[in-house]
C-alpha cells in the first residue's frame, strides 16, 4: 500500500496522523492499493473532499468533518475492503434553492408583474381626463408631478424581475453545463 502526502511518498501512517493534527487549509492525501482501489482526500480552503475507488466504481463525498479526517484515513488503511464513510463524518450542508427553481419563480413573478402593468395601464387609460392616444395618456400619468413615486413604481418592479430572470436563467444554464461536464468526466474515469 502506497501513502502519498502532497505527491510525496510516506512510509508510516503515524507521520500522516501528525500531519492531520496540524493540517493546513490545502493538502492532498492518497492511499493507493492498486489501480482499481484507492482513497484520495483533498482539502481546499478548509473544505475536505473524499474520493474512493473500489472495484471500478468511484464514490465521492464532500464536506468531511475536519476532526474525523484521521478516522477515515485509518479505517481505510486498516481494512479497505470494508471501508465506508458514515454520515456522522460529514458536515450537514444547508439546502440552497437551485438556480432552476429561482429562475422559474422569478420568471413567474415577471409574468405576474407584466400582467399587473398591463392592467394598470388599462386603468390609467380608462380613468385619464387628458385627451390623446393611449401612449400619450400613459406618458402623462408617469410624468405627472402630482402622482406619488409609489404609485408609479410598478414598471420598476417589472424591470427588476426581468433583470433577475435573465441573471438566474444564465446561472441555471451555467450550472447545467458544469453538471454535464462532471457527468462526462465521471464516465471517462469509469
Amino acid at each position: 500500500m502506497t501513502i502519498k502526502l502532497n505527491n510525496t511518498n510516506i512510509s508510516d501512517i503515524q507521520l500522516l496522523k501528525n500531519f492531520v493534527k496540524n493540517a493546513s487549509s490545502e493538502f492532498e492525501i492518497e492511499i493507493i492499493q492498486n489501480d482499481n482501489e484507492w482513497l484520495q482526500i483533498s482539502c481546499e480552503n478548509n473544505v475536505i473532499a473524499v474520493a474512493v475507488k473500489d472495484k471500478f466504481k468511484i464514490h465521492y463525498y464532500n464536506n468531511l468533518k475536519e476532526n474525523r479526517l484521521y478516522d477515515v484515513i485509518y479505517s481505510y488503511y486498516s481494512n479497505p475492503a470494508e471501508f465506508k464513510i458514515k454520515d456522522t463524518f460529514l458536515n450537514v450542508r444547508l439546502n440552497h434553492q437551485s438556480s432552476k427553481k429561482s429562475f422559474v419563480n422569478l420568471f413567474f413573478a415577471f409574468l405576474i408583474s407584466c400582467f399587473l402593468l398591463i392592467l394598470h395601464s388599462v386603468f390609467i387609460v380608462m380613468n385619464s381626463t387628458k385627451s390623446g392616444t393611449v401612449f400619450e395618456k400613459i406618458l402623462d400619468y408617469y410624468f405627472n408631478a402630482s402622482i406619488t413615486p409609489y404609485q408609479k413604481s410598478l414598471p420598476i418592479c417589472v424591470i427588476i424581475f426581468f433583470i433577475f430572470s435573465i441573471i438566474y436563467g444564465i446561472k441555471f444554464l451555467m450550472e447545467k453545463s458544469i453538471r454535464n461536464k462532471k457527468k462526462n468526466l465521471r464516465k471517462k474515469l469509469k
